[in-house]
């Protein structure tokens, strides 16, 4: 069965891993009985074991190709297709390759046998449409790791719709592999201990980053601490494998899992992989089989929250690239300006903010005149009546809006009950001109990134707008950076397209598989108004991070915190994030090739905003530990347009 969340309808999918399948239906009537809607089943049966490591060294062979011929048989290589219909197959099976298969052995005979047998195995998952087929973990020490990781590639060439699973436990892997770079021929480049993540990140590298690879992970009795954990967040953990053994008895007898489990499986539970146990079924109260362990699971899962209002807004935009707004070239649309208008939080703050500026300043017998520019349908027009009306204040409103579409609303507006005081005007703020100038001059021009909406160009185009001594609300903004670990982002920026200019570009994104590697660091602040003789909104930073587990940079998260007025601020960057407010999703900034960064060095990285007449863009490197070329120059691949 698959267990549904009884508030945020989010599906649990949970497997049994099959110790023995002599009848692969009794096999999935089995699970199905204990609660499971899968199983994972050997492919081939264990004792079709196609090699004589006796034999002489083959010639030279490659997977798919000229691998020295596997002992012939004549009795068939597994069981029938026609055993389950094609819908069991696909949605009731995963499969398992058969153990005795070694891709990674340092036996020239077993590695050939094994390729051959690998690319017959493949063929036939193939053939029966199977979601994945789960790899066992490599053994083989380092120098076999690099035929392992071929032998993937060529097989995700060959069987594109096939999924490769690695099993990997969370600690204790046998073997020694090395994380990339290493010298395969000099002993003293070899650790002598290795992480099982260290040996998951040699072999994607090695494959590629290829979406179709993925992780299959083992929980084992003893868990490595938290931020080793946390590192798989960021990684495509496809099915998580939990053992019974793992399990204890509570005080009334019933199965349970420690705290640290808990927490690490309620981590996962948000990331939506499958879940499968592994072991054999013991007798515990609350049945036999596996039925009280799958109950476990899923009664951990049911405990999880709901969703916020903010999360259910947030979450169709999980781990999805979108383009950054070109905010002067492009018109928002009706959709866009009312899912920014659902925001609860960004607006209450506004007006709050408007009303302290509002009380803290004497007008005389004058209207204050407070000017929203980037209007769009008025919601921040709204948020200064309400906070004139709190302070009971009469205002005038002057409303700037340059989309002709927003303005057909506004117009509309008019006729409604205490816009009496609200004028409209069509035009780009830059260059209006106006005979009133503004007390108090309002706007949200603000991207994921503070400046990346060309916040800085628009105000300071507005400067003569506000009155000396007026007010800016927001009176200034600081956008963050740090190092982001997330194949799932990577991939999703590769599979746009093969040229550097996907990985050129910036995204908003909310992020979701992805974990941050350090502190979050500022980066350009720019305050308002702006009265400098010559205003330059060119920027430069070099950063340095303290990464602190081992991992994998796949580019940086950028984010923002601004000052509305006085102490009342709004924020996406994590450390003080706006609780409830999901108007801005964060920038994600690739690297076309990943750094490998130990723990606890350093990762100094470059970032600048560069201006011509014509558009603003960013530019970004790595230095240390490793360099890579400068991304963007001269904006080749992306820039935010300054004509309308």
């Amino acid at each position: 069965m698959v267990v549904t969340h009884p508030t945020t309808g989010q599906q649990l999918n949970i497997g049994l891993d099959a110790v023995s399948v002599p009848r692969l239906r009794a096999s999935l009537e089995l699970a199905d009985s204990s609660g499971c809607d899968f199983i994972i089943a050997p492919l081939v049966h264990p004792r079709y074991e196609r090699v004589n490591i006796n034999q002489p060294a083959a010639a030279k062979s490659s997977v798919f190709s000229a691998a020295p011929p596997p002992i012939v048989r004549d009795d068939p290589l597994t069981r029938s297709d026609l055993e389950l219909t094609s819908g069991e197959w696909m949605a009731g099976v995963v499969a398992k390759l058969s153990p005795w298969i070694r891709l990674d052995s340092p036996n020239p005979v077993l590695r050939a046998a094994s390729e051959a047998a690998f690319a017959e195995e493949v063929a036939f998952a193939t053939h029966l449409s199977l979601k994945a087929l789960l790899i066992p973990p490599p053994n083989g020490g380092a120098q076999g790791v690099a035929n392992l990781a071929r032998c993937l590639s060529t097989a995700l060439l060959e069987a594109p719709m096939l999924q490769l699973w690695i099993r990997l436990p969370v600690l204790d892997l046998p073997g020694k592999v090395p994380p990339l770079p290493y010298d395969a021929d000099d002993p003293a480049s070899l650790p002598t201990d290795m992480e099982p993540w260290d040996v998951w990140n040699t072999i994607r590298t090695l494959c590629g980053e290829h979406p179709h690879l993925g992780v299959a992970l083992e929980l084992t009795a003893e868990l490595p601490p938290r931020p080793v954990l946390e590192r798989w967040v960021a990684e495509p953990v496809k099915v998580v494998l939990l053992s019974t053994s793992s399990y204890v008895t509570n005080k009334v007898g019933y199965p349970v899992l420690s705290r640290r489990h808990q927490d690490f499986i309620k981590m996962m539970f948000k990331m939506t992989p499958f879940f499968a146990l592994t072991g054999r079924a013991h007798k515990v109260k609350g049945g036999d089989g596996y039925r009280p362990f799958v109950q476990y699971l899923a009664h951990l899962f049911g405990k999880m929250p709901g969703a916020s209002e903010a999360e259910t807004v947030e979450a169709p935009y999980y781990d999805y690239l979108q383009s950054p707004l070109q905010p002067l070239a492009n018109n928002l649309g009706s959709q866009t300006y009312e899912t920014f208008e659902k925001d609860p939080v960004k607006y209450a703050a506004y007006e709050e903010a408007i009303r302290q500026c509002l009380e803290d300043h004497d007008y005389g017998n004058e209207k204050p005149v407070i000017m929203v520019v980037g209007a769009g349908r008025g919601p921040l027009v709204k948020s200064s009546l309400r906070a004139a009306e709190a302070v009971g204040l009469p205002i005038r409103v002057i409303a700037v809006e340059k989309n002709p579409n927003a303005i057909v609303t506004l117009r509309n507006m008019k006729s409604e009950p205490g816009w009496e005081d609200v004028t409209v005007i069509a035009k780009d703020m830059r260059n209006m001109e106006s005979s009133v100038q503004a007390d108090i001059l309002v706007s949200e021009l603000l991207g994921s990134f503070g400046d990346n909406e060309l916040s800085p160009e628009c105000l300071d185009g507005a400067n003569r707008l506000l009155k000396e001594g007026g007010v800016s609300i927001p009176c200034s903004y600081t956008s963050f950076l740090a190092p982001l670990a997330s194949t799932k982002l990577h991939n999703e920026v590769k599979s746009i397209g093969e040229s550097i200019k996907q990985m050129e570009t910036p995204y908003v994104v909310k992020i979701h598989r992805g974990k941050l590697l350090a502190e979050t660091q500022p980066v350009f602040t720019f305050t308002h108004p702006n009265r400098d003789a010559v205003i330059d909104n060119s920027r430069y930073k070099k950063m340095q991070f303290t990464v602190s587990e081992t991992n994998l940079v796949h580019g940086f998260a950028g984010y923002f915190e601004t000052i509305l007025y006085k102490n009342i601020k709004l924020s996406i960057n994590p450390p003080t994030f706006t609780e409830g407010m999901f108007s801005w999703f964060p920038l994600f900034v690739p690297i076309s090739t990943p750094v490998y960064v130990k723990g606890g060095t350093t990762l100094t990285a470059h970032i600048w905003r560069c201006i011509s007449s014509s558009s603003v863009w960013y530019e970004w490197c790595v230095s240390e530990p490793t360099i890579t070329p400068i991304h963007n120059p001269s904006g080749r691949s992306y820039s935010i347009g300054l004509r309308t």
